[in-house]
């Protein structure tokens, strides 16, 4: 309420980090190589060297956390930091790994979207896009939504990968893409450029203008979409 400093936090290295919140722990994946564990009062519960490179985030899921490595991702248990097992891909995973319906979805840089059995690690289906993604997968019912830096907007399969539709997006994907409060997948756009999609088809529903000619990138929180423009 007033703004005051509740607590502070040192990392090891300096470089961007991204913080998600998950049950009693915020987790920072940081630039630096490390992921870190906070308690509520921002004492470390744990921290755990992850490499460099890579996307930043965590997925956390049944008592998991899911990161990324130098060459590929891991998981850990969620209140210790123990390493569970890592799977190495050989390439640097682009996105932060997502838990979209019991399937753990990564994006890497030589153009595939991989989608992994979270308690083992196995590989379910990949699929090749050849472009990189600029956003998290979103799950849309049957689909997931994925927008990739050439432009386009896919529609996966999530039970094989197989692509269903892509759309071209006025102005590029550079803002990525989040599900909007009516289940349409919006896009935001290096040109100023919202779109709202319909999942299931591809077709536009809306289209809003917010910046001009300025990138934007675009955000789904509870209490709706928030957008950051350059």
């Amino acid at each position: 309420d007033t703004g005051d400093e509740n607590w502070s936090f040192k990392r090891t290295g300096v470089g961007r980090c991204v913080l998600v919140q998950a049950g009693s722990l915020l987790y920072v994946s940081a630039a630096d190589g490390w992921l870190y564990a906070l308690e509520s009062d921002g004492r470390e519960q744990w921290r755990v060297r992850t490499g460099k490179g890579g996307a930043l985030g965590v997925a956390v899921r049944a008592g998991r956390v899911y990161t990324r490595s130098s060459s590929g991702w891991l998981s850990l248990d969620s209140a210790t930091g123990r390493h569970i097992f890592e799977r190495d891909l050989g390439v640097l995973v682009t996105t932060p790994p997502s838990v979209i319906d019991g399937q753990l979805i990564v994006a890497t840089g030589d153009g595939y979207v991989r989608s992994h059995i979270p308690d083992d690690g196995e590989l379910s289906w990949r699929a090749w896009l050849g472009a990189q993604l600029v956003s998290p997968p979103v799950g849309a019912g049957d689909y997931l939504m994925c927008a990739a830096d050439n432009g386009y907007l896919y529609a996966l399969s999530a039970r094989d990968g197989q692509i269903v539709w892509r759309r071209r997006v006025h102005g590029n994907t550079d803002g990525g893409a989040v599900m909007g409060a009516w289940g349409e997948i919006v896009v935001a756009s290096g040109s100023g450029e919202m779109t709202g999609f319909d999942p299931m088809s591809g077709d536009v529903r809306w289209s809003v203008r917010v910046g001009s000619e300025k990138g934007i990138r675009v955000y789904a929180t509870e209490s709706g979409l928030w957008v950051l423009a350059d």
